[in-house]
């Protein structure tokens, strides 16, 4: 595997520095941000973020210093959350609703990520490359199975005559695909400190979609700093929680971040359909938080700072946005009836419950989105998001030194296909039992972490029935 260096490293603005920039920004493009490439599909924002004189003034009841329009904007992100809440209400999982509050805040905080990283952060995602894209609004789509990435090498294969171009189209659309691509730790023992059965958990983690739901879930301990400063951390087991040294002092737009990170696997573990808009957006705005305080995180991260932390535990997001109060009231609800970690049931989790609970749902939820946009732009971006910030959670939790990143099996498999012109014939053409062989051979060389090069798979292949296109 390779060592892994961040393609994009946010820089270290001071508040000053960011208020530039960010003025800049919204004088160009309001308060919304859009993923180039997709322009046309994926705007996220919302109302301009509320001053801290207008939420004084709304706490005051002084509703007669907003204009008509503002309280018109105010009005429809209200009724988006109470819209919301009748969702969770519907949902498959309905005792959901009872910690209602922390998944409106889930919301709340990618919105103000969204509004408040969008002058800095890094909008693009890596698209799959033109060539590829009957592929994916075809047949073979996002999921990439074994047999998927076989009938990829077909597909590429044979529409590409030039096996160099023909290998970094292939590339193009891997590189974005969580489920090409591995992420691992080089060192354990910090990890195997705190939690050893959740160090193997993410040694055992195969391909860097199950790092997302895993990176994911590390949010509320990730940004476990600013919760000691805020009183959201308390000792659960006798030890005092303390900290070895102070972390660093962060501008305003790193804590949003931080925020951010804690409550947004609060709304992507969750087991619904819709809104799917919402739950793309929570995934970018986790994402451009994660890249936005790699910088931060190298020099102080939980692991090596904070004292017991397995004796810890962490009290859930609690809302505190105007309009989601002001819907809350509408709508009857007492916040303090609705707190709590979902699924959890409690206000305050400790770190293993937290992790252990979400990051196989958060996993799972992905796989669940892209299912439904499995030959859609949606998914291909929701693809992106998840490949390119999994290696960057990982690097927040135990440094960036310390990560590495290759691809599975199949997917080098499918490279040297490419590059040797050994392109296997259609799936429709194949002996169902013999690619049933095929693909159980690479399974087991993937559980191995085994390469396989073309000659040895095409000498297997024959042998049991599978089909190739005359060489060339």
């Amino acid at each position: 595997m390779a060592d892994w260096t961040a393609p994009f490293h946010m820089p270290k603005f001071t508040n000053s520095e960011y208020r530039e920039a960010k003025s800049k920004y919204v004088a160009k493009n309001g308060y919304t941000i859009t993923i180039p490439a997709l322009s046309d599909i994926f705007k996220f924002g919302n109302p301009a973020p509320m001053t801290d004189k207008e939420r004084t003034d709304w706490r005051r009841g002084n509703f007669e210093d907003f204009s008509m329009k503002r309280l018109s904007e105010l009005e429809v992100d209200k009724q988006h959350k109470k819209d919301l809440m009748m969702q969770m209400l519907a949902s498959p999982t309905p005792e959901v609703f009872a910690q209602l509050g922390a998944v409106l805040t889930a919301v709340d905080d990618a919105q103000d990520a969204i509004s408040t990283l969008g002058a800095i952060a890094r909008l693009s995602r890596k698209i799959a490359p033109k060539a590829l894209a009957k592929l994916i609004t075809g047949p073979l789509g996002l999921l990439l199975t074994v047999n998927d990435i076989l009938n990829l090498v077909t597909g590429v294969g044979q529409a590409v005559t030039f096996a160099g171009f023909a290998k970094r189209t292939k590339d193009g659309f891997t590189a974005s695909n969580p489920w090409s691509g591995k992420a691992k730790l080089k060192r354990w023992r910090k990890l195997r400190k705190w939690k050893p059965t959740f160090a193997d958990v993410i040694q055992a983690a195969q391909t860097t979609d199950q790092i997302f739901g895993i990176g994911v879930s590390l949010g509320p301990i990730v940004g476990l700093a600013q919760d000691l400063f805020h009183g959201a951390i308390r000792s659960s087991v006798g030890m005092k929680v303390t900290i070895k040294f102070s972390p660093h002092s962060v501008p305003e737009w790193i804590k949003t971040s931080y925020s951010a990170i804690k409550s947004i696997p609060l709304m992507l573990y969750l087991p619904w359909n819709s809104p799917d808009e919402t739950i793309l957006m929570c995934m970018q705005a986790q994402a451009m938080a994660q890249e936005a305080i790699m910088p931060y995180q190298q020099s102080w991260n939980p692991l090596d700072t904070v004292n017991n932390l397995e004796a810890a535990e962490i009290r859930c997001p609690i809302p505190s946005h105007p309009t989601t109060l002001w819907a809350m009231k509408d709508m009857g609800i007492n916040i303090q009836d609705v707190i709590g970690w979902p699924g959890i049931n409690k206000t305050w989790a400790s770190p293993d419950e937290i992790t252990e609970y979400y990051a196989p749902r958060i996993t799972s939820g992905l796989k669940r989105f892209v299912e439904r946009h499995n030959h859609d732009s949606m998914g291909v971006l929701a693809c992106s998001i998840a490949a390119d910030s999994a290696p960057y959670q990982l690097a927040n939790f135990v440094g960036e030194a310390d990560v590495e990143v290759d691809y599975t099996v199949a997917s080098k498999l499918a490279s040297a296909l490419l590059l040797t012109k050994t392109i296997p014939l259609p799936e429709a053409e194949q002996d169902s039992e013999a690619l049933a062989l095929v693909i159980a051979f690479v399974d087991e060389h993937e559980e191995m972490n085994r390469p396989i090069s073309s000659k040895e798979f095409k000498q297997y292949a024959l042998s049991v029935g599978y089909k190739f296109y005359p060489a060339a």
